[in-house]
């Protein structure tokens, strides 16, 4: 009964939105970064390939 009441609470209301979206910018940054990661393996890889001396 009390979760149930605490729903019609707007600030908890607020507080599981602000945590949600918290949650999917950490994914959206996490993602990205693993994007550039790779990014940066592919040119490296693509150094070695061409015979070109890496960092």
């Amino acid at each position: 009964m009390v979760a149930c009441e605490a729903y019609h609470d707007p600030s908890v209301t607020i507080s599981i939105i602000h945590s949600t979206l918290s949650v999917a910018k950490a994914q959206e940054t996490m993602q990205n970064m693993a994007v550039i990661a790779c990014e940066d393996l592919t040119e490296e890889l693509a150094k070695d390939v061409n015979g070109e001396v890496g960092d």
